[in-house]
């Protein structure tokens, strides 16, 4: 009776045995390779912005039928979303999850050159290594503008596409060109001086103070924006208006030539183009 027992036993373990590598081969041929294509054609960056912490995360949803929106990927061209759909065996939906709106980062400061007039500093801190945060949580900011950009880069690593850079005068330069508005680099800034704004606004207003036009030009090399309104007489209230010394963008669109008028108007030209390179060509008097 005991032998019964176990030769029963050892034939329930043989059966259990079988049954489960049928069962996990047929996962590994279904899903967990899949898991690898899928995940080797994302860009692997592990931003998190899709809402996952990882590519192999997202990869893993995607393969398992729980994630449907390949879109959620701000990494990838439409093309690059339909390969990995023509992987995935199935048709996902083309809406942008985030936004339906094409984003980009906005740096609300044109003076971000670390490197300055002594005359504008209040503080020098000596520690060039310093981070902005660093600098924040010592003496609030070095320059005697609260609202200027500190400049030392904290939101250059933080953009998982390069677009934050230094131009060749040594200020962060956002290539409103390459950033995809993913809005990783919001909260590199201590100043909260990068904006996601709406790509169809052409252009905003480099600018963060709200003190006197006199008191600009004592604390700003470039003066700043000094609430002289052109750019509101150039167009409307709904693209331009001025609120406590300050110019600021609007909702309304305009056309791309129209907006060149009125960057070109800007005394302080501190009205700045998201795409240069489509912006900054001059207009005709």
């Amino acid at each position: 009776m005991i032998i019964f027992s176990i030769i029963l036993i050892i034939l329930l373990l043989a059966l259990v045995s079988v049954g489960s590598v049928l069962f996990f081969s047929n996962l590994t041929s279904e899903g967990v390779s899949k898991v690898k294509v899928v995940e080797d054609a994302l860009p692997g960056d592990d931003c998190g912005k899709c809402g996952y912490q990882s590519c192999h995360d997202f990869a893993m949803a995607l393969s398992m039928q729980q994630e449907m929106h390949v879109e959620r990927c701000f990494l990838m061209n439409d093309a690059e979303h339909q390969h990995v759909r023509n992987l995935l065996g199935y048709y996902a939906s083309r809406q942008i999850i985030s936004s339906s709106t094409p984003k980009v980062a906005f740096l609300a400061c044109q003076e971000s050159n670390p490197h300055t007039n002594q005359s504008f500093l209040r503080v020098d801190v000596q520690n060039k290594s310093a981070s902005c945060h660093d600098i924040v949580g010592l003496v609030g900011n070095e320059f005697s503008c609260f609202e200027r950009c500190i400049g030392r880069g904290d939101c250059i690593p933080s953009c998982p596409v390069e677009a934050i850079t230094r131009d060749k005068a040594g200020k962060i330069y956002i290539d409103g060109e390459r950033c995809i508005g993913c809005g990783l680099c919001v909260s590199s800034c201590p100043k909260d001086l990068i904006k996601i704004l709406d790509r169809d606004r052409l252009a905003s207003v480099a600018c963060s103070s709200s003190v006197s036009e006199q008191e600009k030009e004592r604390i700003c090399p470039s003066g700043g924006c000094t609430g002289c309104a052109s750019c509101q007489k150039q167009s409307s209230a709904d693209t331009f208006f001025v609120e406590n010394f300050l110019a600021q963008r609007g909702k309304e669109v305009i056309s791309k030539e129209h907006m060149r008028r009125i960057i070109y108007g800007c005394p302080t030209q501190v009205i700045h183009a998201f795409e240069r390179t489509n912006m900054t060509s001059k207009v005709e008097e």
